[in-house]
């Protein structure tokens, strides 16, 4: 089975072709497709180009025998196709997609061969040495072969002790790198981290022990903060809620929120408030310092 076939350029420039419907063509280009599949081949190992009966050509491409009859009618009259006993053929499909001379089965046959016998050259035969018994070369080992030379060094023969082994160099402490230790951690990060369950970072733990003054109260609005469903990293939002005195009491989330009284504010703030409100007469904040102002 071929899982090729070729495709000539000139095609486009063939009025055989040229004069089929895209229909067509696309039909025809199917039939090159199945010609190589099926790799009919003649008794030279030659390509034959045979396709199969039209109802059978019609099941391989999916089409119905009426449409692909009348294709084949119009490839026959461009002599693209041929009918032989029934059998259909792709007409010069030997001669344009004849496989090379080298690619024959016999060919690649005759290759395969030639590259094992050369293998088989190039292998070195295994000598009788190999299988020789390896304990003759080591020393102190008594063999039962009576040919094989015993050792002669004096310092054996005379019966002296051969030195002992060199002991094994302590392994030094120093070469072996130190186990990494979790920083120890302010207690708010601690408390953070029992609510949250999510560390905070350097920074954020900088921000906290920098802020925090009243532990219960940043407790609840960590309690808060997670109970209105928000990111339990979002540091920055928590400790604004702590700078409020808690949870906000307005929103959708925040409602379910126990409401906390927010701090009085002081003078500064109340005095810029105030010059806020007068720059802007026409927004409606009268009532608001008002309430602010108490």
């Amino acid at each position: 089975m071929k899982t090729w076939v070729k495709l000539y350029t000139e095609s486009n420039r063939d009025p055989k072709i040229g004069t089929l419907t895209w229909e067509d063509r696309g039909i025809w280009a199917a039939l090159l497709a199945l010609a190589g599949e099926l790799d009919y081949r003649d008794a030279n190992d030659s390509e034959t180009g045979q396709l199969d009966s039209l109802e059978n050509t019609s099941w391989h491409l999916r089409i119905p025998p009426e449409q692909l009859q009348e294709t084949v009618r119009r490839l026959t009259e461009r002599n693209m196709v041929n009918n032989q006993d029934g059998i259909l053929y792709v007409t010069h499909f030997p001669s344009r997609q004849r496989r090379a001379p080298s690619d024959a089965h016999q060919a690649v046959s005759e290759r395969v061969k030639r590259y094992r016998e050369q293998h088989a050259r190039l292998t070195l035969p295994v000598t009788a040495a190999c299988n020789e018994d390896v304990t003759t070369t080591q020393r102190g080992v008594t063999s039962t072969d009576p040919d094989i030379e015993r050792d002669t060094d004096p310092d054996t023969e005379s019966g002296a002790a051969s030195p002992p082994p060199a002991p094994e160099p302590a392994a030094n402490p120093t070469s072996e790198k130190p186990k990494r230790t979790r920083p120890e951690r302010d207690a708010l990060a601690v408390l953070y981290h029992e609510i949250a369950r999510v560390w905070p970072n350097q920074v954020q733990e900088a921000a906290i022990v920098r802020t925090v003054q009243d532990h219960a109260l940043f407790q609840r609005c960590i309690e808060q903060w997670r109970m209105a469903g928000y990111k339990p990293t979002n540091v920055a939002g928590i400790l604004d809620w702590y700078r409020r005195g808690g949870a906000p009491t307005g929103g959708a989330r925040a409602r379910d929120a126990p409401a906390i009284k927010p701090p009085t504010p002081d003078k500064n703030y109340l005095e810029g408030l105030e010059g806020f409100l007068v720059a802007t007469p026409e927004a409606p904040h009268g009532e608001i310092l008002r309430k602010v102002s108490g």
